[in-house]
């Protein structure tokens, strides 16, 4: 057998051990996250900016700036946080590079913060956030897998 083909098929099973098995629910959360889609298909939306300006969530899906990996890309002079829950849940007096002191997360902190840009403490978020209209079944898919992302294993393609 060609040494080419034992190194992929080794490296593909390789890949696949390392990834995650996520349920139905968290998988249209990671559809929604990566893509801005919506588990009904539905074209949802998202308000950026100052003015809220509409767009289509695809065009800003949390991984544009979270990436794949949920650790925030800085871009722009924006530096988005890491998405890991298990951070996100600690809050108590975590202190952030802006000074500020946040309690912990909850499922519903998390979907005030992504449906109207306010942490758990009640201060704004960057006006880069957007602010992303989701149904109660997206919003508790994205909480699934935002769960589950710091497990993810899968690299995907960035």
């Amino acid at each position: 057998m060609n040494t080419w083909v034992v190194l992929l098929v080794g490296l593909a099973c390789a890949t696949s051990a390392f990834a995650l098995d996520l349920t139905d629910h968290e998988l249209a959360g990671k559809r929604l996250y990566r893509e801005g889609v919506s588990s009904s298909d539905a074209q949802l939306q998202a308000r950026v900016g100052a003015s809220d300006m509409k767009v289509p969530a695809s065009v800003l899906p949390c991984a544009s700036c979270h990436g794949n990996d949920g650790r925030g890309r800085a871009e722009g002079g924006v530096r988005p946080p890491s998405l890991d829950w298990q951070r996100l849940a600690l809050g108590q007096g975590t202190r952030e590079a802006n000074g500020r002191s946040y309690p912990a997360y909850t499922d519903s902190s998390l979907a005030r913060a992504i449906q109207h840009g306010v942490d758990p403490a009640g201060n704004r978020l960057d006006p880069a956030m957007p602010r992303f209209e989701l149904t109660l079944a997206d919003q508790r898919n994205l909480t699934a897998y935002l769960k589950r992302l710091a497990e993810e294993r899968d690299p995907g393609v960035e």
